[in-house]
């Protein structure tokens, strides 16, 4: 099963479903937009291959504009903007640092347009040694080239800007395989279509030819951090989590 944007708002109904495909066996992959964008493509490989050093801050930003029209359907998410877009980056926090151990956000109106819907949105993750943070607004002129994320550690950064198609900035304290010590403009191939990488990940896995990229927990987790900062939860029982930890 691949499903766009959060996997609605009810934690318990979506730890349910998550129990049940791990007791048959079966799929479920989200479908975040910037998993296989090949930026963040770029920035999990430095993480890995230790470039990056200790990460220690975590930033992002990505807000559009919402026309009035649309904004009462909206409404109806707690957590208004932040549901909607920031859980993209929600998703890439996580992947990079893990289930935070506090979420702190900020959810305004300050259009004036359908008040029930938090149009100004950030949000705080807090880790014992990072700090991550998200924001949004939904009405913000020309959003898409502003669009960023930003990565830094003890030994180098990543900046992408924009987001789509990636324009990715290495920084490094020293020179590393390809890559020289200070700033640098990376070029990470042509992009492909937003989805394509997901599909294609997941007809590997339902052919048995790869296992998932993401496990079952992670997408638990992503979840609650986004209903977490959507003020929709405060969080639930970590053995309500560990059920879903790999052997």
């Amino acid at each position: 099963r691949s499903s766009d944007l959060p996997a609605g708002d009810d934690m318990e109904e979506f730890t349910q479903i998550l129990a049940i495909a791990k007791n048959k066996k079966l799929l479920v992959q989200l479908g975040y937009m910037f998993r296989y964008n090949l930026g963040f493509k770029f920035i999990f490989d430095r993480i890995k291959d230790g470039s990056l050093g200790e990460i220690f801050s975590v930033r992002g930003r990505m807000s559009t504009g919402i026309p009035a029209d649309r904004r009462p359907a909206l409404a109806q998410y707690e957590g208004g903007i932040f549901f909607e877009l920031l859980c993209h980056l929600t998703d890439i926090v996580v992947e990079i640092l893990g289930r935070p151990d506090k979420v702190t956000s900020f959810l305004r109106n300050d259009l004036g347009i359908t008040p029930e819907f938090s149009d100004s949105a950030i949000a705080i993750f807090e880790y014992e040694k990072a700090i991550a943070s998200l924001e949004s607004v939904a009405m913000e002129v020309s959003a898409f080239p502003v669009r960023r994320f930003e990565i830094y550690g003890t030994r180098g950064s990543v900046i992408i800007e924009p987001l789509e198609p990636p324009n990715v900035r290495l920084c490094l304290s020293k020179a590393k395989g390809d890559y020289v010590e200070g700033w640098q403009t990376v070029d990470v191939g042509e992009p492909v279509g937003r989805y394509d990488g997901e599909l294609v990940a997941l007809v590997a896995d339902i052919k048995g030819e790869n296992s998932p990229d993401r496990s079952l927990y992670h997408e638990l987790i992503v979840q609650e951090t986004v209903l977490r900062a959507s003020r929709q939860i405060e969080g639930f029982l970590a053995s309500d989590a560990d059920s879903f930890l790999e052997d």
